[in-house]
């Protein structure tokens, strides 16, 4: 029951908001905020991070349904779930500052699939994973088409849906493999180097590296809302259940591969996420730099569940500052600037967590200082919220403002305690990243002020080659050439051509019958 107790107070405020829907806008924000804050603080002060295990199977018997749906509570996972609260109550806290146009269904739909992204982390094997992750990408699916009146949009979200589809497919297959494996059987070196390359294509096309237009509705409560969560939830998912069922790292013969797939996605998305004109619209790449890192830890270590949890903490900590930052005040410009402080690779903070798990050696060391280049984009993208024009406030209420410096705030504070948690410990490779991430910053902050205008010409042009609109169209008339000529083939092998291709296939194998015979 403590495993399940936040996810059951946020499911318990969506409820509450579907029997008062017809109630004020401000009363449905304060259900969601109470029911968001209860599930935080019970998630502070029941497990703590002690492990504990739930059971959720429903099918009967068990010697012939083997596979299992388990929900599992370490100290990883809480980890992250902390974070994950931490971004609900963010997004909640900051948004009577914004304009304030989310409907009843919009905070019903933020707290379930809140619920159902803590339920997703705390998955306890790859079946119990794919069947949550299938409910969230449906969820997002309909959301974007229920929001979205062109029919782009609509393409954008099919195609999203297909890719992340695929992915969970080769998930759950490969969850179903080592099911198997667990039941008496056993996997020869080829078979099991198959099972590590199907999950590793699977975790690739799921974890943000092929960054396909979400598609969202164009309101702004929408994208720094729900599509807030819809963007950073899946990617921070598959990173912390990457580092509990592939605990060892990738095989030997993949490792390079990852690293190499990792450090061209983790430095050109983090390039184009540096120079970004804003940081809102560029989350794909901010995602897709995170994913990078992410890669480049499981094919470098031999233990890489730290690893994970604190890129996925880093993931939800700065694209959910990216999703709401505004600067109204002054003093709004001290937290993204300290979090991008904490991006840096310092200790007692989550890059400093993810550098010192680095394993050490002569190759680690260059390993640490790309993944110190890759913090280092990181880190100048977020302090670039910092720099952003004062915009005036689009509430009046004191309450508004009170709040929107308070989530601002948590994010920080947030970080820092999750390094407290992880300990004090210093590596020559937390070193080597550091100072790489403090280089990267002064070459940002070189080419942005001295060389503005060069600068941001090739950051554009970068961001050019790393846009998807070109490969969504694409894909979509190749998908409706598809169509065309299967309509075409359905349409010739119907009625009488069914009989006469049936005479010509005939005709043809008996011809190849006579010339073997021959």
């Amino acid at each position: 029951m403590v495993l399940v107790l936040p996810v059951l107070l946020l499911l318990a405020g969506a409820s509450l908001i579907g029997l008062f829907r017809r109630a004020s806008g401000f009363y449905l924000w304060a259900i969601t905020l109470v029911s968001a804050f209860l599930a935080w603080l019970s998630l502070l002060l029941s497990s703590s991070g002690q492990a504990g295990l739930l059971d959720v199977s429903v099918w009967r018997p068990e010697p012939l349904f083997s596979a299992e749906l388990v929900l599992r509570l370490g100290s990883t996972q809480w980890d992250v779930m902390y974070a994950a609260m931490t971004l609900l109550m963010a997004l909640v806290l900051t948004a009577p500052a914004r304009d304030g146009g989310e409907r009843a269904a919009d905070w019903a739909l933020f707290l379930v699939y809140g619920s159902l992204s803590l339920l997703a982390m705390m998955a306890g094997n790859l079946l119990t994973l794919s069947l949550l992750l299938i409910v969230l990408d449906i969820s997002a699916f309909v959301y974007v088409l229920r929001g979205t009146a062109a029919a782009r949009g609509g393409q954008q979200a099919i195609l999203k849906l297909g890719v992340e589809s695929i992915g969970v497919l080769l998930l759950l297959t490969a969850g179903l493999i080592a099911t198997l494996e667990r039941g008496g059987g056993r996997l020869t070196a080829r078979e099991a180097m198959g099972l590590d390359l199907m999950l590793a294509l699977g975790v690739v096309m799921r974890i943000g590296l092929i960054p396909l237009p979400l598609g969202l509705p164009p309101q702004a409560a929408a994208r720094r809302g729900i599509g807030a969560l819809m963007r950073l939830m899946p990617p921070s998912i598959l990173m912390v259940q990457l580092g509990m069922h592939w605990p060892d790292g990738a095989a030997g013969s993949l490792r390079g591969w990852l690293i190499l797939v990792g450090a061209i996605a983790a430095l050109t998305a983090g390039v184009a996420w540096a120079f970004s004109p804003a940081a809102l619209s560029a989350r794909a790449q901010l995602v897709a730099c995170v994913a990078g890192l992410a890669l480049i830890a499981g094919g470098s270590a031999p233990e890489i569940a730290p690893m994970m949890s604190a890129l996925a903490v880093l993931l939800m900590l700065a694209g959910g500052m990216a999703s709401v930052a505004d600067v109204h005040t002054p003093f709004h410009r001290l937290w993204p600037a300290l979090l991008a402080v904490t991006c840096l690779g310092l200790p007692i903070t989550p890059s400093g967590v993810l550098l010192r798990d680095l394993p050490p050696g002569g190759g680690a060391l260059v390993l640490g200082g790309v993944v110190g280049i890759g913090l280092g984009l990181l880190s100048a993208g977020v302090a670039v919220i910092s720099l952003v024009p004062e915009t005036p406030w689009k509430r009046a209420e004191g309450y508004s403002r009170l709040l929107f410096g308070v989530g601002l705030a948590l994010f920080s504070v947030a970080a820092i305690g999750y390094g407290l948690r992880q300990g004090v410990v210093f590596s020559a490779t937390m070193g080597i990243g550091f100072g790489a991430s403090l280089v990267t910053v002064a070459l940002v902050v070189v080419i942005r002020r001295r060389r503005l205008d060069a600068g941001i010409r090739r950051a554009e042009r970068i961001v050019g080659w790393l846009d998807a609109s070109p490969l969504v169209r694409g894909a979509w008339h190749l998908y409706q050439e598809a169509l065309g000529i299967a309509g075409g083939v359905g349409y010739a092998l119907e009625g009488e051509g069914a009989f006469l291709w049936v005479m010509a296939l005939a005709a043809m194998a008996a011809a190849l019958l006579a010339g073997a015979a021959r």
